[in-house]
């Protein structure tokens, strides 16, 4: 295996890694993952709770009952109609 040294970074206490923030604590949630939920708008149509439910999913790791939240979006995803 070659490494580039150009984009490798070695000593740091933390930082980004497939998308998800590396720390001395562990994995953690990205935050710009979480600020992208919390500034979109109420989902209006199909589209957007399969945006909503596409973004939840990056993050289910940290989410506790994941699934149980998500239930509702699904349920009207299943149904195939707009709410």
């Amino acid at each position: 295996m070659k490494l580039n040294p150009e984009k490798c970074t070695f000593g740091v206490r933390g930082g980004k890694f497939l998308g998800f923030m590396m720390s001395e604590r562990g994995i953690e949630a990205n935050p710009e993952k979480i600020k992208a939920i919390l500034s979109m708008k109420p989902p209006k149509t199909v589209k957007g709770i399969q945006e909503l439910t596409g973004r939840l999913a990056a993050l289910n790791l940290f989410i506790s009952r994941s699934v149980d939240k998500g239930l509702p979006f699904f349920k009207i995803l299943r149904q195939g109609k707009g709410f």
